[in-house]
């Protein structure tokens, strides 16, 4: 399941951090890497939804139809994104068009919003793109297309550290490598808790 209402609210807070306005791929890469942080800390994805590789980072592929084809989803949720948001495709920037309405997020929801801005919102899309590709899920993804056969980001992936040299390009760029790396039996017990669908 994809939480539509609360997605239109995810895109809208991130383009009101970033100063009202924000790239397409900028916004995709802080929401895999907050979904990444959300899962492994909480058992799911911020918004539900499932995750594809792409040719620049993992996608959230409800995330992104939503901002490519509103008008392909129903009449609330595309009266909704006319309300607040709009994506000017030439420029590849989303625009806040109105304040975000925070009900529809959870206390984790906001704790990792911020925590994942906090970090990484200052890089461009470019070194974004960069600085996830550092991350185990993409790295790893050659060797797991051949396993599963195709493109999906299957969620034991999100349970992966990083290895030592990602760790230091990662710290190159000042990022608090530290903050990102779990406990092994916390990551294991959150793990085995989504892989077995206990919740």
């Amino acid at each position: 399941m994809f939480d539509y209402k609360k997605a239109i609210q995810v895109i809208n807070w991130l383009a009101i951090k970033a100063g009202g306005k924000i790239n397409k791929q900028k916004l995709l890469c802080l929401i895999f890497l907050a979904d990444r942080e959300h899962m492994r800390r909480y058992g799911r994805f911020i918004c539900g939804g499932s995750y594809h590789f792409e040719s620049f980072a993992p996608i959230q592929l409800e995330m992104k139809n939503l901002i490519d084809y509103p008008e392909a989803h129903d009449f609330t949720i595309f009266g909704l994104v006319q309300l607040f948001f709009e994506y000017d495709e030439v420029t590849q920037t989303i625009t806040s068009l109105a304040p975000v309405y925070e009900e529809e997020f959870s206390e984790s929801d906001m704790e990792i919003l911020e925590m994942i801005w906090n970090i990484f919102g200052k890089f461009n899309s470019s070194e974004l793109i960069n600085i996830v590709h550092e991350f185990p899920e993409w790295k790893n993804w050659r060797m797991k297309l051949g396993k599963f056969g195709d493109y999906s980001i299957h969620n034991e992936l999100f349970f992966e550290n990083f290895d030592e040299k990602s760790k230091q390009k990662l710290m190159e760029y000042g990022i608090p490598v530290d903050q990102l790396i779990l406990p092994k039996e916390d990551l294991e017990t959150v793990k085995d808790y989504v892989l077995n669908g206990e919740g």
